[in-house]
């Protein structure tokens, strides 16, 4: 088990309530922080506007819950343009949200999404997105890492993370490389020499750590981090340091 701090940038409740065998396997894995999104009480494509304020305040009941140990991502469809705006503002100017967290609900290409990326640099705060490339072909409003690069590159004052490095990590780092995306380890992909190329080919201070747990096993997930062979600071800086800077970056303005 590490003897340092470890922040878990990406984390699902499932459905509603953080279960107490994760908050259990992160003390005993050294887990110090998990940054939680709820994508609602059941997952869909498409959400409404209300049940993504549902899934907003059974994060925030678990932040409540849990103390410091538990943060937040604002989950918003960016489609209701105004309307995930000012939910976005209250996550995070009134109820002490981290970042903003987009899933499959719009293309990285679309304006909307361009808005919700604007809000972030205002309020300063880093937004989590998914990202797969599956040889089966996406959903119809799942973005590719190329599309993911396009954005950040549009908007280079953002902090965008790109989820799962892409799902086909190897492509995922690739089109990260000429852009600003930082990515997370999210995701149950773990294959032999994902996070050393990765760190290579993007530099470790653009690594975070993620799980996607509870769907994904945390000692796995961690594991990729623990097992992989770079160095020290490195994985420091993916575990930790990184995630730390980026939540600076709100505080920082105060």
């Amino acid at each position: 088990m590490p003897d340092e701090p470890i922040i878990d940038c990406h984390v699902h409740p499932d459905p509603v309530d953080l279960p107490e065998g994760l908050i259990r396997e992160a003390n005993r894995l050294g887990v110090t922080q998990l940054i939680v999104a709820s994508l609602g009480r059941s997952w869909d494509y498409e959400p409404s506007h209300e049940h993504c304020v549902r899934g907003n305040r059974d994060t925030l009941a678990l932040v409540d819950r849990y103390g410091g140990m538990v943060l937040g991502w604002a989950y918003v469809n960016p489609r209701f343009e105004d309307e995930a705006e000012a939910e976005v503002r209250w996550c995070v100017e009134e109820a002490g949200f981290v970042g903003i967290k987009l899933w499959v609900s719009a293309l990285a290409s679309e304006s909307c999404v361009g808005r919700m990326i604007d809000l972030s640099v205002e309020l300063r705060v880093p937004v989590l997105m998914h990202a797969w490339h599956k040889a089966t072909g996406n959903l119809p409003l799942e973005s590719t890492p190329q599309m993911l690069a396009g954005l950040a590159q549009a908007k280079p004052r953002a902090r965008i993370i790109m989820a799962h490095v892409g799902g086909d990590w190897q492509l995922g780092s690739r089109a990260a490389e000429g852009s600003p995306l930082l990515v997370d380890t999210s995701g149950s992909i773990v294959e032999n020499g994902m996070i050393e190329e990765t760190v290579a080919r993007l530099g470790a201070h653009r690594v975070l750590f993620g799980s996607d747990a509870a769907g994904v096993d945390l000692a796995t997930a961690l594991a990729k981090i623990t097992a992989a062979e770079i160095p020290h600071e490195a994985r420091r800086r993916i575990l930790y340091d990184n995630v730390v800077e980026l939540l600076s970056w709100r505080r920082q303005a105060a």
